[in-house]
């Protein structure tokens, strides 16, 4: 009698560890491309990645700092960060409205028109 007690507290104690253990789905979308590869790439082909791939919030930051355009082209990215990270993966979940700024490079506005 003792053995069939221990056993049905063997059972049910297995059973509590099974479902406990139950592995959850993770949510949301991944990147189309890492932070790394977006660098040099042209803002509006990073834009377009992420739109496809489902993303709703992206914004831009301009920098405008390009004198002739030799070294680096007008709208090359700089770095892309997404929900606040720079430092992202393809195999990441990230939510559709996770807000990714990308930063890229131009020439300054001419403001000398009034």
């Amino acid at each position: 009698m003792k053995r069939v007690g221990i056993l049905l507290i063997t059972l049910c104690m297995i059973c509590t560890m099974l479902l406990a253990c139950e592995e959850t789905v993770p949510t949301g979308i991944h990147p189309p491309i890492s932070s790394d590869d977006c660098e040099g790439m042209m803002y509006d082909e990073v834009a377009g990645q992420f739109e496809a791939a489902g993303f709703t919030n992206i914004e831009f930051e301009i920098i405008e700092d390009l004198i002739t355009g030799w070294l680096t082209k007008d709208g090359e990215v700089e770095k892309v960060t997404l929900d606040g990270n720079d430092d992202f993966n393809t195999g990441d979940y990230f939510e559709e409205s996770s807000g990714i700024v990308i930063s890229y490079h131009t020439f300054p506005r001419d403001d000398k028109t009034k």
